[in-house]
C-alpha cells in the first residue's frame, strides 16, 4: 500500500521566516552604512542575489564587518547556497563570537545540509545570546522534526509563535509535528494559518493535502494537490499524493498517470521518510533555481 508524502516546507519562503538579517553596527562610513542597509532591504524582499552583491561591496570597503558576513550568510541561505552561508557565518563569528545573526543563519544552513545536530547547537547558542529569538526556535524546531523529536519541535514552535505570530514556517513546522503525532485537527489548523500568512507557497498546499488524506478527505487532497501543481508543475510529491488519493477513490487511470509524473520529477516510492522527501525537494528546488539563472544569462 502506497503512503502519502508529507513535506516540511522547503526554503521557498522569504528570509524573514528562516534566517536573520541585521542592519546594525556597520562602519560609520556613510557609503558602507548605506550599502549595508540596502543589502538588508533586498534580503527581506527576497532579492537575494542583489543582496549578496551589496554585502560584498560592504566587505570590499570594510573587510572586518562581522555584520556584512552574517547578513550575506542569510542571503546565501535564501539563494540555496548553504555551504557559502556556513563559510560566511564562520567568518562573522571569528570577527564577532556573539553574532546572534550568524548563529541563526548558520543553523538554517545546517538544516538544509542535513546536519541537524549542528543546527540545534547553533540555534541553541543563538538563544543563549538572545532568548527572545523566534527565528532560532523555528530553525531548531525544523531540526527536531527531522530527528523525530516532535514534542520538542512543538514546544519550540509554540514559543516562536508566542513571540511572533506571523512566522509562516513556525506554523508549518508545528503542522509537521502534529501530523506525525497524529493530531490531525491541530495540524490542519496550523497549515491553514501558514497558508493564510503566505498563500503563494505550493508546499503548504501539498502539506495540507497530506493532512486531508490522513483524515480520509481524499477529494480535498486532490483539490490541494491541484493548487500546489498550479504553482509548481514540477512538484513530484504533489503528483504522488494525488496519485494515492485517486487510488483510494478507485480512479485507477489518473492514479497511474500521476504516479508516472511523480517519477518523472524525481519522486518515487523509495522515499521512506519525511526527511528523504524534504531533502529531495529542497535539492531539486535549488537546482532548478540555478538552472533558471544560467538560462537567463
Amino acid at each position: 500500500m502506497r503512503k502519502f508524502a508529507l513535506l516540511q516546507g522547503a526554503f521557498a519562503v522569504g528570509i524573514a521566516v528562516s534566517a536573520s538579517v541585521s542592519g546594525m553596527v556597520y562602519a560609520a562610513d556613510s557609503q558602507v552604512d548605506q550599502l549595508g542597509k540596502e543589502g538588508v532591504k533586498l534580503t527581506t524582499e527576497g532579492k537575494f542575489e542583489e543582496a549578496i552583491a551589496k554585502f560584498s561591496e560592504v566587505l570590499k570597503l570594510d573587510p572586518n564587518s562581522a555584520d556584512a558576513y552574517a547578513n550575506r550568510a542569510g542571503a546565501y541561505d535564501g539563494e540555496g547556497r548553504f555551504r557559502h552561508a556556513v563559510l560566511d557565518a564562520d567568518k562573522a563569528l571569528k570577527l564577532n563570537p556573539k553574532s546572534k545573526v550568524a548563529f541563526v543563519n548558520r543553523s538554517w544552513a545546517w538544516n538544509k545540509l542535513g546536519r541537524y545536530h549542528q543546527a540545534i547547537k547553533d540555534a541553541t547558542h543563538a538563544l543563549s545570546l538572545d532568548p527572545e529569538s523566534a527565528m532560532a526556535r523555528v530553525n531548531r524546531s525544523h531540526a527536531y522534526n527531522h530527528l523525530g523529536l516532535y514534542k520538542k519541535a512543538l514546544a519550540d514552535c509554540n514559543d516562536a509563535i508566542a513571540k511572533n505570530p506571523n512566522l509562516t514556517l513556525a506554523y508549518t513546522n508545528r503542522a509537521h509535528a502534529n501530523a506525525e503525532l497524529k493530531h490531525f485537527d491541530n495540524a490542519l489548523s496550523d497549515i491553514n494559518k501558514a497558508i493564510e500568512l503566505d498563500p503563494k507557497r505550493s508546499l503548504s498546499y501539498n502539506n495540507r493535502a497530506f493532512i486531508y488524506a490522513q483524515m480520509g478527505q481524499f477529494d480535498k487532497t486532490i483539490e490541494d494537490c491541484n493548487k500546489a501543481l498550479e504553482m509548481n508543475p514540477k512538484l513530484g510529491s504533489a503528483y504522488f499524493n494525488r496519485s494515492v488519493a485517486y487510488e483510494k477513490l478507485g480512479k485507477h487511470d489518473p492514479s497511474t498517470s500521476d504516479l508516472a509524473k511523480a517519477k518523472e520529477f524525481g519522486y518515487t516510492e523509495s522515499f521512506n521518510s519525511l526527511t528523504d522527501v524534504h531533502a529531495h525537494e529542497t535539492s531539486k528546488e535549488a537546482s532548478d533555481s540555478k538552472k533558471a539563472k544560467e538560462t537567463s544569462k
